[in-house]
């Protein structure tokens, strides 16, 4: 069969998706967000045109398997039960360019490991609990345009690194959950000339507003 998009976001799906269905040779594309189904990454390795997959409130618990997916550009494993600290398996998936883990339970600090991404461009993880500070490693992945760590657990100023990012569109780094936030002084953003989005609110900056800030940047969005 030659099916390469498969879409049945909010179908009413319950029960177990037969492994079966990652033995289409030409899938792409697979959507099975807002099902309340069992998924096993059993047999993705056959999957090799797959692209993007999207499983968002799913249910799922579990991501072992999914880096035999080696094609994989876009996963969305975002508002599930997913705990602990983010598996290595996902960064063993170099083709990726957008991951969204938003609303699940990961924890302790990100993974130097997204080094391995070159090709990465958004990464969204909204509402998580992730702590400390984030791995300098982040600011060699030079295509990343939209970075999104909204409600966890950071400490401590704006990241350094994040100054060494100005081919960022979209910062958030509101709302942190931890006892201050992000604290210290607000950077002038002047030399992010691609920023559109910036987003600081809830937390904890101080000091007065830099006179250059965003003077760089075409930014339509600022909190």
């Amino acid at each position: 069969m030659d099916v390469e998009s498969i879409d049945l976001e909010d179908f009413g799906l319950d029960g177990t998706i037969p492994p079966e269905i990652f033995d289409l040779p030409s899938l792409k594309y697979l959507n099975l967000r807002g099902n309340d189904v069992a998924i096993s990454f059993y047999g993705i390795v056959n999957a090799t045109n797959l692209e993007t997959l999207l499983l968002g409130n799913t249910g799922l618990a579990s991501i072992e398997g999914v880096e035999y997916a080696t094609g994989l550009q876009e996963l969305d494993i975002s508002e599930n039960i997913l705990t602990g600290t983010l598996p290595e398996a996902i960064f063993q998936l170099q083709d990726l360019r957008v991951l969204n883990i938003a609303f699940n339970s990961f924890t302790g600090k990100f993974p130097g490991l997204i080094i391995n991404l070159v090709k990465f461009q958004e990464l969204n993880c909204f509402q998580n609990m992730f702590a400390g500070e984030l791995p300098k490693e982040m600011k060699s992945i030079s295509k990343l345009k939209k970075l999104n760590f909204g409600q966890n657990q950071l400490i401590g100023p704006i990241p350094r690194i994040i100054h060494d990012m100005p081919h960022l569109e979209h910062i958030d780094l509101s709302a942190q959950t931890s006892d201050d936030g992000i604290t210290g002084k607000l950077l002038d953003f002047a030399n992010f000339s691609h920023l559109k989005r910036l987003n600081l609110a809830m937390n904890a900056l101080t000091g007065t507003i830099p006179d250059n800030l965003l003077s760089g940047s075409n930014i339509t969005d600022k909190k």
